[in-house]
């Protein structure tokens, strides 16, 4: 009977992203992640959306990221954030980490990254995308063979306002120094 909605000053955005799902991986791909404090234990799949479980990450941190590889082979690894939220991969400043892990069986590639202080507050799609051949150049819609591809949701928060007190410092075992002021210790 179709839908009706009232609604005022609300917006609604969707998002298609383009898909990624290789035709194959090596051994059992990529068996673990750990997203900030948060971790993902990930099938043996060429592509996961862990995208319920957003993570958390600050404006200017150095955000942990560890992808555990089960292949044998190299992959290169290339990670993105939707940061305008605008349904790609593509815009400037969107690619955050690349790299390659070794053949090592497994073997734990440290792919963390600088979240930038203009990335927009607020929560934003992350696509890691990985293969043995096909990720150079970077290629979020890859759908060759050998890969494997995971979503995640990320909520940006602002770097945080509660700067020291740089008037008024205070040394264990001395008088307080007041601004303009001075004190022998």
């Amino acid at each position: 009977a179709g839908c009706s909605v009232t609604s005022s000053n609300a917006s609604l955005t969707i998002n298609d992203y383009c898909t990624s799902s290789p035709t194959s991986n090596d051994g059992s791909g990529i068996t673990g992640v750990v997203l900030g404090a948060t971790s993902f234990t990930i099938p043996d799949v060429t592509y996961s959306n862990q995208t319920t479980t957003p993570v958390s990450l600050t404006q200017l941190s150095n955000a942990n990221f560890q992808v555990t590889f089960a292949t044998g082979f190299t992959y290169d690894s290339n990670v993105w954030i939707d940061f305008n939220d605008d349904g790609d991969f593509l815009d400037a400043g969107e690619i955050v980490y690349t790299g390659a892990s070794t053949a090592t069986n497994p073997t734990t590639l440290d792919a963390s990254f600088a979240m930038p202080m203009t990335a927009s507050v607020g929560m934003h799609q992350m696509r890691v995308g990985t293969a043995d051949t096909g990720q150079v150049p970077p290629n979020p819609c890859y759908n060759g063979s050998y890969g494997v591809t995971l979503d995640f949701m990320v909520n940006v928060l602002p770097l945080p306002t509660d700067a020291p007190d740089w008037v008024n410092l205070q040394w264990p075992y001395s008088t307080t120094i007041l601004a303009g002021n001075n004190s022998e210790l």
